[in-house]
């Protein structure tokens, strides 16, 4: 009913003035009624005006789809625009002169400029003097017909000074008969990752020293360990003779058992400059935590502190190289007993401790701790707040607990104390019996 709400209100408005003017006409004035002239003139006048009031019809209904395409077509550019803006990467359109036409809101978020007062503004000015020709290149292939869009990396100028490193994508516009009529494209960040980029390229050009340091650390040791075996391996034949000879003198099996333990201190100076084979077996690691508390309790005496232990009773098992594990464990019970040399009632910890999957093993001290500005460097090649130290004990022990896929962690406080926590992969009932 709504598309001949014209032409009904029109033929009801007529016919009610015809019937007005045949009351007027026939009852007033008397005159008398020709029924078929009056009933044909009627119909031919409601017909006419319900044939020109459906145009008012037509019209109503085409204004009305338009109003609402209007309203549809505002609601999807407001939808688009608040999409476009929501975006984190700038988005612009150009003129032909390279003027800005339109910019959403992460051009002020990237550059600080209001996005108002940059439109009109030619894009290019933003641009680094340095980086232009990269636009040029780009506008010049695309006048060669080879390519209509570019990508590549500029920086982009910031109202308070100084450029943003960012990926700028360009789509050259075209009209029909193929005439250049504007830009639009993406601005994106990248200053992020031109900074990890710098960071990256500074860590590798560190690591590179460190490796020639390492390199030369090797050689240095390798060349150690040879002078020492030598007058060491005298020795030891010696003392053998002097045993035959006085088989009845004590100490000799703790003699031996020191050049032993010498010899393979000397054979890991040695995996510094050639890795030697290890050899990896099921060891029961409480039995090897006892014999180095047997090993550092002596050493532990000398310096006035006190070595406790706490190994629990159960036999558990890691796959390790012995000797490799007894050399990290003394390293760093050394090390600990040299942090207490200044403390009173100095307390040496040994604990054994027991996860599902693994095996942790804490080496705790009472003493003059780490400061927070060492923490990062600790393990570091030549790193070291010793006077006489070299700085590679601990990077030895790392090496080796990588060695055996496992980790080491230290909580320290400068003044309280460190604990050294290694945690080793611990072998299940079925892999102990394969």
């Amino acid at each position: 009913m709504k598309q001949y709400k014209g032409r009904i209100i029109s033929v009801l408005t007529f016919f009610t003035a015809i019937l007005l003017w045949d009351y007027w006409l026939y009852s007033v004035n008397g005159i008398r009624i020709n029924w078929l002239i009056d009933i044909l003139f009627t119909l031919s006048i409601l017909i006419i005006v319900w044939w020109y009031a459906s145009y008012y019809d037509r019209s109503s209904q085409w204004l009305s789809k338009l109003k609402q395409s209007e309203e549809r077509s505002r609601k999807l550019s407001d939808k688009y625009n608040s999409v476009i803006n929501s975006l984190n990467d700038v988005v612009f359109q150009s003129g032909k002169d390279g003027s800005w036409i339109w910019l959403n809101k992460a051009w002020t978020e990237l550059t600080g400029y209001d996005v108002q007062e940059s439109i009109g503004t030619y894009g290019l000015s933003y641009v680094h003097p340095e980086d232009r020709s990269l636009f040029f290149t780009a506008l010049a292939r695309f006048r060669d017909h080879q390519e209509n869009s570019a990508v590549f990396e500029s920086r982009i100028q910031k109202k308070g000074g100084g450029y943003v490193w960012c990926e700028v994508f360009l789509k050259f516009e075209t009209t029909m008969k193929g005439r250049f009529e504007g830009m639009t494209g993406s601005i994106k960040d990248q200053s992020f990752r031109k900074k990890s980029e710098e960071q990256l390229l500074k860590t590798n050009e560190d690591l590179a020293y460190k490796s020639e340091k390492l390199a030369a650390a090797a050689q240095l040791a390798a060349g150690i360990a040879h002078e020492v075996r030598n007058p060491l391996t005298s020795i030891k034949g010696f003392l053998q003779l002097l045993e035959k000879k006085e088989s009845n003198v004590p100490y000799f099996e703790i003699i031996f058992s020191e050049i032993t333990r010498i010899e393979l201190v000397l054979s890991e100076l040695l995996t510094l400059a050639k890795p030697q084979h290890t050899v990896f077996e099921d060891v029961e690691i409480k039995g090897l935590l006892n014999q180095v508390a047997t090993l550092i309790e002596s050493n532990a005496l000398l310096n006035n502190v006190v070595l406790d232990t706490e190994l629990g009773k159960e036999d558990v098992f890691v796959f390790a190289d012995s000797n490799q594990l007894k050399q990290v464990l003394i390293n760093i019970m050394k090390n600990a007993i040299e942090a207490m040399q200044d403390t009173v009632h100095s307390q040496l910890h040994l604990k054994l401790g027991l996860e599902q999957e693994f095996v942790s093993i804490q080496i705790s001290d009472n003493g003059s701790g780490i400061s927070k500005q060492h923490m990062d460097r600790v393990g570091e090649p030549f790193f070291t707040t010793k006077e006489s130290g070299t700085g590679l004990g601990l990077s030895v022990c790392l090496k080796i607990i990588q060695h055996h896929e496992g980790t080491l962690s230290i909580e320290s406080e400068e003044g309280q104390g460190s604990t050294f926590e290694i945690k080793l992969p611990r072998l299940i009932f079925e892999q102990q019996n394969r």
